[in-house]
Protein backbone atom coordinates (compact mmCIF):
# COMPACT_ATOMS: atom_id res chain seq x y z
CA UNK A 1 0.00 0.00 0.00
CA UNK A 2 1.41 3.39 -0.99
CA UNK A 3 1.65 6.13 1.60
CA UNK A 4 -1.23 8.60 1.58
CA UNK A 5 1.25 11.47 2.15
CA UNK A 6 3.53 10.52 -0.77
CA UNK A 7 2.60 13.49 -2.96
CA UNK A 8 3.51 16.11 -0.33
CA UNK A 9 6.53 14.39 1.27
CA UNK A 10 10.04 15.60 0.36
CA UNK A 11 11.83 12.38 1.41
CA UNK A 12 11.22 10.27 -1.73
CA UNK A 13 12.53 13.12 -3.90
CA UNK A 14 15.85 13.51 -2.06
CA UNK A 15 19.00 13.01 -4.07
CA UNK A 16 20.73 9.78 -3.06
CA UNK A 17 18.46 8.27 -0.41
CA UNK A 18 15.14 9.29 -1.97
CA UNK A 19 14.63 6.17 -4.10
CA UNK A 20 15.52 3.95 -1.14
CA UNK A 21 13.05 5.76 1.14
CA UNK A 22 10.38 5.58 -1.55
CA UNK A 23 10.86 1.85 -2.19
CA UNK A 24 11.03 0.83 1.48
CA UNK A 25 8.83 3.32 3.33
CA UNK A 26 6.53 5.05 0.84
CA UNK A 27 5.53 1.99 -1.17
CA UNK A 28 5.71 -0.82 1.41
CA UNK A 29 6.12 0.03 5.11
CA UNK A 30 4.68 3.51 5.58
CA UNK A 31 3.64 2.70 9.19
CA UNK A 32 7.39 2.44 10.00
CA UNK A 33 8.12 5.94 8.62
CA UNK A 34 8.66 8.71 11.18
CA UNK A 35 7.02 11.31 8.93
CA UNK A 36 3.96 9.09 8.40
CA UNK A 37 3.60 8.40 12.13
CA UNK A 38 3.81 12.11 12.99
CA UNK A 39 1.27 13.06 10.32
CA UNK A 40 -1.07 10.30 11.48
CA UNK A 41 -0.78 11.62 15.04
CA UNK A 42 -1.51 15.21 13.96
CA UNK A 43 -2.41 15.87 10.29
CA UNK A 44 -1.94 19.64 10.79
CA UNK A 45 1.68 19.35 11.98
CA UNK A 46 4.21 21.27 9.88
CA UNK A 47 7.08 18.81 9.57
CA UNK A 48 10.56 20.22 8.97
CA UNK A 49 12.61 18.69 6.15
CA UNK A 50 15.22 17.26 8.56
CA UNK A 51 12.83 14.57 9.80
CA UNK A 52 13.68 11.45 7.80
CA UNK A 53 11.63 8.26 7.56
CA UNK A 54 14.26 6.45 9.64
CA UNK A 55 13.97 8.84 12.63
CA UNK A 56 11.36 6.95 14.67
CA UNK A 57 13.08 7.77 17.99
CA UNK A 58 12.80 11.48 17.14
CA UNK A 59 9.16 10.99 16.14
CA UNK A 60 8.39 9.41 19.51
CA UNK A 61 10.14 12.27 21.33
CA UNK A 62 8.18 14.81 19.29
CA UNK A 63 4.87 13.07 20.05
CA UNK A 64 5.72 12.96 23.76
CA UNK A 65 6.64 16.66 23.75
CA UNK A 66 3.45 17.58 21.88
CA UNK A 67 1.34 15.60 24.35
CA UNK A 68 2.94 17.73 27.09
CA UNK A 69 1.95 20.98 25.40
CA UNK A 70 4.92 21.78 23.14
CA UNK A 71 3.80 22.81 19.66
CA UNK A 72 6.91 24.11 17.90
CA UNK A 73 9.38 21.79 16.22
CA UNK A 74 13.07 22.68 15.97
CA UNK A 75 14.39 23.91 12.62
CA UNK A 76 17.36 21.53 12.88
CA UNK A 77 17.76 17.97 14.06
CA UNK A 78 18.55 17.70 17.78
CA UNK A 79 22.25 17.28 18.48
CA UNK A 80 21.88 15.73 21.95
CA UNK A 81 22.63 12.22 20.71
CA UNK A 82 25.87 13.42 19.15
CA UNK A 83 26.85 15.19 22.36
CA UNK A 84 26.09 12.07 24.42
CA UNK A 85 28.19 9.88 22.10
CA UNK A 86 31.14 12.28 22.30
CA UNK A 87 30.90 12.39 26.11
CA UNK A 88 30.82 8.60 26.28
CA UNK A 89 33.90 8.38 24.06
CA UNK A 90 35.75 10.90 26.23
CA UNK A 91 34.82 8.99 29.39
CA UNK A 92 35.97 5.71 27.83
CA UNK A 93 39.28 7.25 26.72
CA UNK A 94 39.89 8.71 30.19
CA UNK A 95 39.15 5.36 31.84
CA UNK A 96 41.47 3.53 29.42
CA UNK A 97 44.29 6.00 30.07
CA UNK A 98 43.85 5.57 33.83
CA UNK A 99 43.98 1.77 33.51
CA UNK A 100 47.16 1.94 31.41
CA UNK A 101 48.82 4.18 34.00
CA UNK A 102 47.96 1.77 36.82
CA UNK A 103 49.43 -1.18 34.93
CA UNK A 104 52.59 0.77 34.09
CA UNK A 105 53.14 1.81 37.74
Amino acid sequence: MACIYLAQCPSPREVGTGPIYKRHYCMQHCQRCARFVLLQDDPDIALPRWIRPTMMAHAEQIMDARSNGFRCLPDQAPREQTAMILRARQDTAATSTLAIRRVAD
